[in-house]
């Protein structure tokens, strides 16, 4: 036999060889992917109205992307104060008064309105022109009555603690202001004390305007000769609405209704005003009546009260997906049929098969070991989600957002079948 022929033999042993589990489980993953196009073609041809919005939603990317890049342009507000804007709130006569003193023709403003609760014009456009010449355009000293000028945005302040602050550091000193506070651009310092003793504490709060000082405190901490201050975001206690007036809860001082009563002995006075403030003994809450004031800290009404709202917040902050979780243990809790052995076996199937078909994100994807077992069980997988396909698409349930998860099943499961055969 000579050389070529041996070769020849080779390849028609190796193609007459069977199909390996991995190029049956490939063609189980077309057939998958051929199910859903068919599937989602006849769903979306029952339902014309979400087929007509895909279609303007692929007319409107397309129309995105044929347009010239340079010219898109995110929304800029521009915002002013005068003493007369409130004169323009009509939205009609503010349109001509900004198209009368903008000073540039063929101007673009998306949008303009006087603010009700800072009294502020805002000019909102996105338009690259009018962007340009409203940065640096100077408005008439007749426009809107008596002038307007550009209202400057206040900086945010980062308010950040240090603690374990030794105090014997003089924060007030001036190598600490030149060292520290101006090396990390901080622009004030405050040691806390507790108050009912007047002790101070080994705690600093610190604020700053810089928000990358900020972020670099906060990670490498604050370096103070050869000792490092761990630095952590400051944290206000929460404290619950009250009333200047009443000192009740969960009410304005401009809206209360009730007589006044003095924070420190329940008089109706003010607190300004009261003649009791140097008297311990005569310190008086008016929401629980003991010894303190109405503000303090230690009240049991507005410690009961916070703890209301951070129930309330708890509550609300609940998922659908936590409750989807409980009904899901409820389900499981409800007790198993023991009359008749072989019934009992099919309802069991009946109900892994249903709750296979309705949680497919559920299929465990990854692989610790590669072996034959693992094959198999993937093919088992694959099986059940073809065989379980039809129940989720005629359930009447499927939208986008479950073939998105069936196709995300289907991509991870590629993506192991190509580690495996690695």
């Amino acid at each position: 036999m000579t050389l070529a022929s041996g070769k020849i033999q080779k390849k028609i042993g190796k193609a007459k060889k069977e199909p390996t589990a991995t190029k049956l489980t490939e063609e189980k993953l077309k057939r998958i992917h051929q199910h859903i196009d068919k599937e989602y073609m006849s769903y979306t041809a029952r339902n014309p109205k979400k087929q007509k919005l895909s279609e303007r939603k692929k007319e409107d990317m397309s129309n995105v992307e044929m347009t010239d890049q340079s010219t898109l342009q995110e929304d800029t507000i521009f915002r002013y104060y005068g003493e007369n804007l409130n004169a323009f709130k009509n939205p009609i006569k503010l349109q001509e008064e900004i198209d009368k003193n903008i000073g540039l023709q063929n101007s673009s403003i998306k949008k303009a309105f006087i603010n009700n609760k800072n009294g502020l014009l805002y000019i909102i456009t996105d338009e690259t022109n009018t962007i340009e010449h409203l940065q640096t355009y100077e408005w008439p000293k007749n426009s809107f009555i008596t002038g307007i000028n550009t209202a400057t945005r206040k900086e945010k302040e980062e308010i950040l603690a240090i603690k374990g602050f030794d105090l014997s550091i003089d924060i007030s000193s001036d190598s600490f202001k030149i060292n520290v506070m101006e090396k990390h651009n901080i622009f004030e310092a405050k040691r806390i004390f507790k108050k009912s003793e007047q002790r101070p504490l080994t705690v600093i709060r610190i604020k700053t305007k810089d928000e990358n000082s900020a972020r670099t405190l906060l990670q490498n901490g604050l370096k103070v000769g050869y000792t490092n201050y761990r630095v952590e975001i400051w944290k206000t206690e929460e404290r619950p609405l009250q009333c200047r007036n009443c000192n009740k809860f969960n009410h304005h001082t401009k809206t209360c209704t009730i007589k006044k009563s003095c924070a420190l002995c329940t008089g109706e006075h003010t607190m300004d005003e009261c003649p009791n403030r140097n008297d311990q003994e005569k310190i008086k809450c008016t929401n629980c009546n003991q010894n303190h004031p109405a503000f303090s800290k230690k009240c049991q009404t507005m410690i009961d009260f916070v703890k209301k709202l951070k129930y309330k917040k708890e509550e609300a902050k609940e998922t659908p997906q936590q409750t989807q979780t409980q009904h899901q243990n409820n389900h499981k809790a409800l007790p198993k049929p023991t009359q008749n052995p072989e019934t009992n076996n099919q309802m069991t199937y009946a109900a892994k098969t249903q709750t296979e078909s309705k949680t497919p994100q559920n299929i465990p994807l990854k692989s610790t070991t590669k072996t034959q077992d693992d094959s198999k069980d993937l093919n088992q997988i694959i099986g059940n989600i073809i065989a379980n396909l039809s129940i989720i698409i005629t359930s009447g349930k499927l939208d986008m957002s479950n073939l998105v998860k069936i196709n995300t099943v289907i991509e991870n499961l590629s993506k192991r079948l190509q580690n495996e055969n690695e």
